[in-house]
């Protein structure tokens, strides 16, 4: 039997829980990225090319943008911060309070999308901890 309108509703919310349970804490690669540029209130929004280093929080709650509801599109917000701090993209000043796209539904046509993201592989995590270590002169 299908679900239909608030089961389903309810069905894509404990999917989005369980998606962002999935890489709370943990580092994604994402080619899309939005926040704001140091300490002003200048909201951004860019492409990376190569992607870049971003960890996801962990404290995010389902009210603050997992539940974000755009007509039958549940379109969740991941918050975190950018770990690459000398991707060549990265706006002067740095990225504060920035936030990705989870894992979206659509209730209308059953469709998934699965964003602009990917974890970090153990290759990119030593390279970027690298590279860290090296800019700081240690």
């Amino acid at each position: 039997m299908r679900m239909k309108g608030c089961e389903l509703s309810r069905e894509y919310e404990r999917r989005a829980v369980a998606d962002y349970s999935a890489v709370a804490g943990r580092v994604l690669m994402v080619d899309y990225l939005m926040g704001y540029i140091g300490n002003t209130d200048e909201h951004w929004e860019g492409s990376f090319d190569p992607p870049i280093a971003f960890r996801v929080d962990k404290a995010c709650v389902p009210e603050q943008g997992l539940y974000h509801w755009c007509d039958e599109h549940l379109d969740p917000y991941w918050d975190g911060h950018v770990v690459d701090f000398d991707h060549p993209q990265l706006p002067k000043g740095g990225l504060r309070s920035c936030w990705v796209y989870g894992i979206s539904y659509d209730t209308k046509n059953g469709t998934v999308d699965r964003g602009n993201w990917r974890l970090e592989t153990r290759r990119e995590r030593w390279s970027r901890w690298f590279h860290n270590l090296i800019g700081k002169g240690v």
